[in-house]
């Protein structure tokens, strides 16, 4: 995550001392500083971004080259009950 790499570049702090402010352990943080990102789950850099005092959002849009097909069920035709002979 680019802005927790900043963050430590910004801070001046050591490894062991920045990651001990996220909750994390020096080698840790050694492995998101050479960019092994996806070593990382979600939940982990959220935290560590929280705790180096950022805010976290999630922002969902549409793509629009993409197009979404109509998935609203469709009602079944009537059947027709016939009569039988007898």
């Amino acid at each position: 995550m680019v802005a927790l790499v900043q963050w430590f570049n910004a801070s001046g702090l050591t490894q062991a001392a920045a990651a001990k402010t996220l909750g994390v352990t020096q080698p840790r943080l050694n492995q998101l500083l050479k960019g092994k990102i996806e070593i990382f789950s979600l939940d982990a850099l959220v935290n560590m971004a929280t705790n180096a005092g950022m805010r976290v959002g999630l922002n969902i849009r549409p793509v629009t080259s993409v197009k979404v097909r109509d998935t609203t069920p469709q009602k079944a035709e009537p059947t027709v009950k016939r009569r039988q002979r007898a």
